[in-house]
């Protein structure tokens, strides 16, 4: 039996920065909590989560967005990834309206772009951002 991890990865968002520019570019901060095994570019929208996936693992990735502003609205309305390589979801979390998406590696990745399509503002406005997944084994 293989290894078990969850990485979470985090979209902290400007959106009044987002909304004035209509652009995510320079207001999107990614993170995830695998730095010490090799993701790179943690505070920037170059974000590179390294899975170290291997046959018999269970990987498990968790996305969210939280507004930098604590009065405005940002949602992760969708993650836009090769289903091949990843199953993503849309989660609640328990007993609430509150959602977050979850993905499970079914497969070995060397380099996986995938896209966060982010919502922001009371305009329901969508924003989509580009990151990677690789696999540094």
């Amino acid at each position: 039996m293989g290894t078990k991890k969850t990485i979470t990865i985090i979209a902290a968002v400007d959106v009044i920065a987002i909304l004035s520019s209509e652009s995510l570019s320079g207001n999107v901060y990614l993170f995830d909590n695998n730095k010490a095994n090799g993701s790179t570019g943690e505070g920037t929208s170059d974000l590179k989560t390294n899975i170290a996936y291997n046959e018999g693992d269970e990987v498990n990735l968790l996305w969210n967005v939280i507004p930098i502003e604590p009065e405005s609205y940002a949602g992760l309305s969708q993650v836009i990834i090769d289903k091949e390589y990843v199953k993503a979801e849309k989660k609640n979390y328990e007993g609430s309206d509150v959602s977050y998406w979850k993905g499970t590696v079914v497969k070995k990745i060397e380099q996986l772009p995938y896209h966060l399509v982010i919502k922001v503002g009371t305009k329901d406005a969508e924003f989509t951002c580009e990151l990677n997944l690789v696999d540094l084994a």
